[in-house]
């Protein structure tokens, strides 16, 4: 496979697809609503409706799927208000989702133990795989954007990586976009809500003429909040991007985002047994990101440094220590190196499926996928810039002074990726079996970033609002990544009985991944990764009735290895920060067991599923913040590491644990739903290096952080007829997390002890530890009220209705330890008209 022919690997596709163009996406589809009336023959059964996933990358009722999948249905994701996938948190069983500090637009997701959130290194692979229509999303910076037309969304638990490829060791997110109708129709969505937010987004489908059809969308977005910055600075990037970045300035507010997105569709269906699917996805984001907070020092020389920087603040007319720390969500924050960036996506996809006869069909995919983000810094400190002195009179007394940012962000990156999918599908009495081929890369090209490779400022000083680092060149900026998967699949399921099935599958993949890094100066150096490895399944599933299935299934999965990005520290000599070399990691693997109940009761007026797992994680990998060891300058000395993420092999873990989904319908108009997990996840071996990072010395002390034990959601939705067509629908959501630890270390103080600093950290560690949370949201709509030929819908609701602003990340990068911390209660009016 390593020296696998693209060109022919395309041609390929291109004959057996047969000029069949390429197929519909994999789509998980539902009737709209839990409860309603279905018709089986001449007879109407009441009861819950059937739900349709592409959990084994074919259509299947999820009934009948030997898989913990969750599908989440276009009414769903409009009354959760689901616009993005920080919106997915606790929305299914073992899912957890928060957002990461720093302006990337990386979400930190969880499931069944495996925390997912590397850094924007673009070669680092995910443990959690995010999808569109499929296809998979490689990296992770940037990917919190919105999408104009979400019809569905997949949550796929446990290792997935026969048929989903590498990178699936906790499970995947599939995102699926609205295609054609294929009947004329308009659609407008409006809404207002609190800090002055509105979306509004229009779609319109057109009839089907001569087996084409089509539709677009426009969304349109603004996003407000409550937070601002306690200062704005204009900081002058000109001179060390040699002219490519200039001034720079502070957000006026934080956590705000305006976007702009279209998505079009196109279905052309020339043979009964042909159809072809093209669709274009663009968005544009301007945004800022989320405030981050300063709650504390850690016990390193850069927290120390930190901590007596920013005391000293209110001698030069700044505020009190006090004021900057916060352990709260706060109106204020102090993020003045926080700059507003914009992030630009396209995409298209061209999907082609032929039937060859009733046994036999085929399925290409082919994507093309484009990521663009301006420059822009990011705060990670909490603390923004603080005034120093730069010059000093005869006496010692300061004359000049200069801002200084402790630890900021600056970034802009372009991603470009490409894939293609060969599936070829087989349905008979005795088998059933999927196989494909499947090719991947994603690249950025080199010279996008006009800041270089270092892309963090760390005790920076920036001596007349300008940054005094020497231009950098072309070669500084010439670094590049670039990331290659080719793989071959294969799953079979032999059908014994009418009862009892058995299935097996293999995957292999080769991962081909190359990193030029610049940072230790010219020539640069080149690192490598190329590894094959294979994933396999094996499943039993016994279906003793049409209402019961029962299956028991082994997975393997694994993350390919690779490099990341050197830590940080500071030249003694010269005073520049420096960064070392890249630090290689090797590959994680997973090894799962899984059974499962999937049953209906009572007609179908009671749906119950569970799944219990047991998952076994070898070469965990996970990044981490360092901020102990030393690294060799340029000048030869060996200097402290001052700051550090990268991602590095943990050792070895175990997770095991249930999770479960009821739907009932007790009673006509009547939908009760309820979800939960539990989870119990256990170091097993951590590499002392990151013992160290953790501020422990021992396994069973290292903090099992963003892994709640327990996870639950409950709703209620009851709809009152009223007259003709219109509906009062009155729903309520109930999510429940039980504690959690959202930060990686352990603090001490010795070091504060040592330098004479009255300082006591102990109460990070206690806020380290948050404790049980329950969010409550409302919705209440007058559906379906005629206006003609049109019908409207019209939505009051309310989110986090407890209003419960708890701390959720806690990043602690050898500086300061910050945070971010949950949103306020929202509410608001939507309204929906439908012709």
């Amino acid at each position: 496979m390593k020296g696998f022919d693209f060109a022919y690997f395309v041609g390929c596709s291109a004959i057996a697809v047969a000029a069949a163009g390429l197929a519909a996406p994999a789509e998980a589809q539902a009737i709209p609503g839990a409860e309603g009336t279905e018709q089986v023959g001449d007879i109407p059964v009441r009861g819950i409706r059937e739900i349709i996933v592409t959990a084994q990358k074919r259509s299947e009722n999820l009934q009948n799927v030997p898989v913990a999948v969750t599908a989440i249905t276009a009414d769903q994701i409009r009354n959760s208000r689901i616009e993005n996938i920080a919106d997915l948190r606790s929305v299914a069983p073992n899912l957890y989702v928060v957002t990461q500090a720093g302006g990337n637009g990386i979400p930190t997701t969880t499931m069944r133990g495996q925390v997912s959130g590397a850094a924007s290194n673009p070669t680092i692979d995910n443990g959690i795989s995010y999808y569109i229509d499929g296809v998979y999303l490689g990296a992770l910076s940037g990917i919190i954007f919105d999408v104009a037309d979400i019809e569905r969304i997949e949550v796929i638990r446990g290792p997935a990586g026969t048929l989903f490829g590498t990178n699936s060791t906790g499970g995947a997110v599939n995102y699926i976009t609205s295609g054609p109708k294929g009947q004329f129709a308009i659609r407008q969505d409006a809404s207002y809500a609190r800090f002055g937010s509105w979306r509004s987004k229009t779609r319109g489908d057109l009839p089907e003429w001569n087996g084409l059809s089509a539709s677009v969308s426009y969304l349109h977005n603004e996003r407000g909040s409550n937070v601002r910055n306690f200062d704005r600075i204009t900081l002058d990037y000109s001179n060390e991007t040699s002219g490519k970045v200039g001034a720079l300035t502070s957000a006026k507010h934080l956590d705000e985002s305006l976007t702009d997105a279209v998505h079009a569709a196109l279905r052309w269906e020339p043979l009964d047994d042909l159809t072809i699917d093209y669709k274009f996805d663009w968005s544009r984001q301007k945004s800022s990101p989320a405030p981050v907070y300063l709650l504390g020092f850690p016990d390193t020389p850069g927290g120390i440094a930190a901590y007596q920087l920013v005391a000293s603040q209110i001698f030069f007319g700044g505020p009190a220590i006090d004021d900057y720390v916060q352990t709260e969500r706060g109106r204020i924050a102090y993020n003045d190196t926080t700059t507003r960036n914009v992030t630009k996506t396209n995409s298209h996809l061209v999907v082609a499926s032929y039937r060859a006869n009733d046994n036999f069909s085929i399925r290409n995919t082919t994507s093309w996928r484009s990521l663009e983000r301006n420059a822009f810094t990011s705060n990670l400190d909490g603390a923004g810039t603080v005034q120093v002195p730069i010059a000093f009179a005869g006496d010692g007394t300061p004359i000049a002074f200069a801002p200084m940012a402790l630890l900021s962000v600056r970034c802009c990156n372009q991603l470009r990726q490409f894939s293609n999918e060969l599936q070829f599908n087989l349905d008979t009495d005795p088998l059933t079996a999927t196989a494909g081929l499947f090719y991947y890369n994603r690249r950025t090209p080199p010279g996008t970033n006009p800041f270089g490779l270092p892309v963090v400022d760390t005790f920076q000083v920036f001596p007349g609002n300008s940054h005094p680092g020497a231009p950098i060149g072309s070669f500084d900026r010439s670094f590049y990544y670039k990331v290659r998967q080719v793989a071959g699949y294969g799953q079979v399921t032999y059908h014994l009985n009418d009862a009892v099935d058995v299935t097996g599958g293999v995957r292999y993949t080769q991962d081909d991944k190359t990193f030029f890094d610049t940072s230790a100066g010219e020539p640069g150096e080149t690192y490598s990764y190329s590894k094959g490895n294979f994933s396999y399944l094996a499943n039993v599933t016994y279906k003793p009735s049409p209402d019961l299935l029962l299956y028991a299934k082994y997975v393997t999965s694994f993350i390919a290895g690779g490099n990341s990005a050197g830590p940080l520290a500071v030249d003694s000599t010269t005073g520049n920060v420096f960064q070392g070399s890249a630090i290689p990691y090797q590959e994680e693997r997973a090894y799962s067991w899984e059974g499962g109940v999937k049953a209906e009761w009572f007609d179908r007026r009671l749906r119950t599923n569970l799944a219990l797992f047991h998952v076994r994680y070898t070469n965990l990998q996970t990044p981490i913040f360092a901020s102990s060891g030393c690294i060799t300058s340029p000048g030869g000395l060996c200097e402290p590491i001052v700051s550090s993420q990268f991602t590095t092999n943990f050792g070895k873990a175990r997770a095991y644990g249930l999770e479960f989904e009821i739907t009932a319908a007790p009673i006509d108009n009547l939908t009760l739903v309820a979800g939960g997990s539990y989870t119990d996840f256990k170091y097993l071996q951590i590499d002392p290096l990151v013992l160290a990072s953790g501020g422990v010395t021992r396994v069973e002390d290292y903090p099992v952080s963003m892994r709640p034990k327990v996870l639950t959601n409950v709703s209620a939705e009851y709809v009152v007829p009223l007259d003709g067509d219109a509906r009062l629908s009155m729903r309520v959501e109930g999510a429940f997390r039980s504690k959690i630890v959202v930060g990686a270390s352990r603090f001490g103080n010795a070091g504060f002890a040592a330098a004479g600093i009255d300082y006591d950290n102990e109460y990070l560690n206690v806020m380290n530890t948050q404790n049980a949370l329950l969010t409550l949201n409302a919705r209440v709509s007058v559906m379906d009220v005629p206006l003609g030929r049109a019908n409207a819908t019209v939505s009051v609701w309310g989110r986090n209705l407890t209003n419960r602003q708890q701390l959720n990340f806690v990043a602690t990068t050898g500086v300061t330890a910050a945070g971010l911390f949950d949103n306020p209660v929202t509410y608001g009016v939507d309204l929906s008209i439908a012709l």
